[in-house]
């Protein structure tokens, strides 16, 4: 950068960071931005003199200007994650360190924000106290035993038993769910719940509903294995890569999320995900998991279709479970994805029989519509 009075400025705001003397900094770099306002390192530095002040919210908007001026700016991410941090607001630093990290920073600041993202982790993961810690861990509670229930559902003992195992699983998890709902919606009645859970506009229906109907559905039918593992898969990774680690981090529950993390992540996710942080990892994981689900409820519904030309048949079950899928797939693009994805697997196989193909067209046309 050419020498200019703007950059003269920022220079002897630098010499007086150097020698901690932030508020004279400040006034250097202030008088650098209105030089010359479009430089994102003008605001990044005054960032960090105010942070050294204490003044972490003004330090925030700086780091905010930086980024409106060079999103790609990683030390911007690292100064307004670190002021975040500091000012206790640990959830949008982890947020703002994590997509640092993907803006290619150097070795110094990726270090910093994987120092802010540990730091942010830590103070997330602490238990709140009272009646909220109470029901927080009976909602931790809830989701393993739910995990644990549907693993002895499939161990083969008296059928009595594995029958028990699957509807406490459920409803296991339909306590959990339900909690979840409330909490980020409120009251489940009136038109202001339904705008907050259905966007029209953006398509979208909150997963946490979604997999709520789809386990109330499931507690009212027959056992079926395809139906539990849609509503648990997601339960399943939180309680491998969240809840485990917080039962002894340095110990074996320690040693296990990090051969799920270092190990197991990478052989679920795709190329392209590799080099990411484990938080954007495990937030791509969480995406591809409602994929796998809505995989997993579509096979359902086939399997209820070949069911109806047995004795144990429930068309009203059936068209009921379909009905949920054609709206889903309406709000959510993953539901759409598998639908796509079964639909042209289908198509290869059935493309060698021309009796069964035509029947399988109209079927695939009547959910299109």
């Amino acid at each position: 950068m050419s020498s200019t009075p703007a950059v003269n400025a920022k220079e002897a705001g630098n010499a007086l960071l150097k020698a901690r003397n932030f508020e004279g900094a400040i006034l250097k770099y202030s008088e650098a931005i209105s030089l010359d306002g479009s430089q994102p390192t003008f605001y990044s530095n005054r960032a960090l003199a105010l942070s050294k002040l204490g003044r972490y919210s003004e330090s925030v908007d700086d780091c905010n200007d930086a980024i409106a001026r060079d999103p790609s700016f990683a030390k911007a991410y690292y100064y307004k994650a670190d002021a975040l941090l500091k000012c206790g607001n640990s959830t949008e630093a982890g947020k703002a360190a994590g997509v640092g990290l993907t803006k290619e920073p150097t070795d110094s600041v990726k270090k910093g924000l994987d120092q802010v993202i540990t730091a942010a982790s830590a103070a997330t993961v602490t238990k709140p106290k009272g009646v909220k810690g109470v029901i927080q861990r009976a909602v931790e509670f809830q989701r393993f035993l739910a995990v644990i229930l549907a693993v002895v559902y499939l161990i083969p003992i008296p059928m009595s038993f594995t029958r028990t195992a699957y509807r406490f699983s459920l409803f296991s998890t339909f306590a959990v769910l339900a909690y979840q709902m409330y909490s980020k919606h409120g009251k489940p009645w009136g038109m202001e719940f339904v705008r907050r859970i259905l966007d029209p506009h953006r398509r979208f229906l909150d997963y946490t509903v979604h997999r709520l109907i789809m386990a109330a559905f499931l507690i009212v039918s027959k056992p079926y294995a395809l139906g539990l593992f849609a509503v648990i898969l997601p339960d399943v990774l939180d309680v491998l890569m969240v809840d485990v680690p917080k039962v002894n981090p340095l110990g074996k529950a320690g040693a296990i999320s990090k051969v799920l993390h270092t190990k197991v992540l990478p052989l679920l996710l795709s190329n392209n995900t590799q080099n990411q942080h484990t938080s954007t990892k495990y937030s791509a994981l969480r995406k591809q998991m409602m994929v796998w689900t809505a995989h997993l409820e579509i096979y359902l519904g086939l399997f209820l279709l070949g069911e109806i030309f047995t004795p144990g048949r429930s068309i009203l079950q059936t068209v009921l479970l379909w009905q949920f899928l054609r709206t889903i797939a309406m709000f959510c693009q993953e539901t759409r994805t598998a639908f796509w994805n079964v639909d042209q697997f289908i198509r290869g196989h059935v493309a060698r029989v021309p009796a069964i193909e035509g029947y399988y067209s109209r079927f695939s046309a009547y959910l299109a519509t």
